[in-house]
């Protein structure tokens, strides 16, 4: 009899024991976090941040500016709640009966529940073309990354044609607003890239020259900071080039006409080909 208690004293003890264990609470992960898909404008920057953990909250801090709080992706959802809560009534009202049954399945399922998270961190009203040292840190354990980031250069403001001759084209223009570290200046026809020059931050205008007359070309500022680009175009034709060697045939005058030969700019002086031209009135 008395083997009998202990043994069922035994038992009772790994029945509790076995209970303790499988009730005791999981620890979470840290909010330990990676960056990712950097984002660079004109006057702003994106981070986005991946974390294990939805539940964490994340700042961005950048020299001379405020701290912004990062936000976690799906919280948009909640400005929709109210038109999501009405068209969850009416869900109600067709499924009847069954809608509590199919809610409880999915959340014994696990259906609804989500690991990790997504993180953006945007700064705004910052200069265009500069360079920005930045700081994430997460607010629960406080870690930090620091990244470095540029944001996107404004294109040049005002690109004119300053000249046209048969050979060569000038053009002009006015820095955007914020930093520049270089201009490059491209040419492009209908066969592609022909020239590629870099200019200084100080330019405001550059000449093209040795260009075919009568041609149609593609100026192409291009403003440079930080690795990244902004660019504005502009389209011009050189002066197609004069008629040279204008001579007089003398070989069959006649009267009150006198006929002309003319060779234009491509044919080399002494190879030009004589045909009879317009016959002009004496």
């Amino acid at each position: 009899m008395l083997k009998c208690k202990v043994v069922s004293f035994l038992w009772f003890s790994c029945l509790l024991l076995l209970r303790d264990l499988s009730g005791a609470p999981s620890e979470s992960p840290p909010c330990n976090f990676s960056l990712s898909s950097p984002v660079s404008n004109l006057d702003s920057l994106s981070i986005t941040l991946t974390s294990l953990r939805r539940d964490c909250s994340f700042t961005v801090t950048s020299s001379g500016s405020e701290t912004t709080e990062c936000r976690r992706v799906g919280d948009e959802e909640a400005e929709t709640n109210e038109i999501g809560g009405k068209e969850e009534e009416v869900r109600k009202e067709e499924l009847g009966g069954n809608y509590s049954r199919t809610n409880q399945l999915g959340d014994e399922d696990g259906g609804i529940k989500e690991e990790g998270g997504v993180f953006t961190c945007v700064l705004e009203q910052l200069e265009p073309g500069t360079a920005y040292e930045l700081m994430v840190q997460s607010q629960s354990n406080k870690e930090t990354r620091n990244i470095t980031l540029h944001t996107r250069p404004s294109a040049v403001l005002g690109l004119v044609l300053s000249s046209i001759s048969s050979s060569s084209l000038g053009v002009s223009w006015q820095a955007g607003r914020g930093r520049t570290q270089r201009f490059r200046l491209q040419l492009r026809d209908h066969t592609g890239v022909l020239r590629n020059e870099t200019l200084l931050s100080t330019a405001t205008q550059h000449t093209l020259l040795n260009l075919t007359p009568g041609r149609l070309f593609n100026v192409t500022v291009v403003t440079e900071a930080g690795g990244l680009q902004n660019s504005a175009m502009v389209a011009a034709r050189t002066v197609p080039a004069a008629i040279y060697n204008l001579t007089a045939d003398h070989l069959r005058p006649q009267r009150h006409q006198l006929p002309v030969v003319m060779a234009t700019a491509r044919r080399r002086p002494g190879r030009a080909l004589r045909r009879p031209g317009r016959a002009l009135d004496q």
